[in-house]
């Protein structure tokens, strides 16, 4: 006959495949699509400035994206109105503290990166710009998880 022991450990061992299989399924269906041509938009196709403050980015009504991504593999690119190394770009989920890209204005001249943000439940997310005008800039979506 199993002692009390056994059945704490049993019990134990039943907690941690709960836990796992509620973490598996949280990930279930988080399925990155690339793009082979990426989503462009007229309002961020290199001849467009955002400037200092914040802007939410709708990805299905700027870019067509599906609603409900949720995150965005992004290609940017920007000028900066200033070269002012405290002059950034951020990427963040709305409304978000946490930046998960930052472009830093070293010089005026145009810099790049790719970066992947997690979007809010509609497939949104945020650019934040700081102390100088983000200029030329251009936004990609490269790919995307639904």
């Amino acid at each position: 006959m199993p002692s009390l022991e056994d059945y704490e450990i049993l019990l134990r061992r039943l907690a941690v495949l709960e836990r796992e299989i509620e973490r598996l399924s949280a990930q279930e269906g988080r399925i990155f699509v690339p793009l082979t041509t990426p989503l462009t938009s007229t309002s961020y196709d290199g001849d467009d400035t955002i400037t200092v403050g914040t802007v939410t980015i709708d990805t299905s009504a700027v870019f067509g994206a599906p609603v409900g991504i949720k995150a965005v593999q992004l290609y940017v690119s920007a000028a900066w109105a200033s070269a002012n190394p405290a002059s950034v770009l951020r990427l963040r989920t709305v409304g978000g503290s946490i930046a998960y890209a930052v472009l830093v204005a070293h010089s005026t001249n145009t810099q790049y990166m790719q970066a992947m943000v997690t979007c809010n439940a509609n497939g949104d997310f945020d650019i934040s710009v700081a102390n100088a005008d983000a200029t030329n800039v251009v936004l990609r979506i490269v790919g995307y998880w639904l």
